[in-house]
C-alpha cells in the first residue's frame, strides 16, 4: 500500500474514532438526562413520604407523652396499697408473658 493510501486509512481510522467517542458522549448524556429526571422525582416522592412518616412519628410520640403522663397523674393520687397491687398484677402478668414464650 502506498504511503498515501496509509495516510488515508489512518485519518479514517481517526475520525472514525473520533466520532465513535462523540457518539458515546452523547447517548450517555442522553440517558443520564432522562433517568436524571425519573431519579429527581422518585427524590421528591421519597422526602415527601419522609415529611408524612416523621409527622406521624411525632403525633404518635405526642401521644405516648399524653398517656405517661396520665399514667403518672393516675399513680399519683393511687393510694399506697393499690400501687402493691398494681406493681403484684404487673409483675405476675410478666411472667405470664415469659412463660408463654418459653412454651412456643
Amino acid at each position: 500500500m502506498s504511503e498515501k493510501n496509509e495516510k488515508r486509512d489512518l485519518r479514517r481510522v481517526l475520525e472514525d474514532s473520533f466520532y465513535m467517542h462523540v457518539g458515546a458522549i452523547a447517548t450517555v448524556a442522553e440517558h443520564l438526562q432522562e433517568k436524571g429526571e425519573e431519579y429527581i422525582e422518585k427524590g421528591r416522592e421519597a422526602a415527601k413520604r419522609g415529611q408524612e412518616l416523621n409527622k406521624e412519628l411525632k403525633h404518635k410520640a405526642q401521644d405516648i407523652s399524653d398517656r405517661r403522663k396520665d399514667v403518672l397523674s393516675l399513680l399519683k393520687d393511687m393510694a399506697e396499697e393499690d400501687k402493691e397491687k398494681l406493681k403484684e398484677a404487673l409483675l405476675n402478668g410478666e411472667k405470664e408473658t415469659k412463660a408463654k414464650k418459653k412454651d412456643k
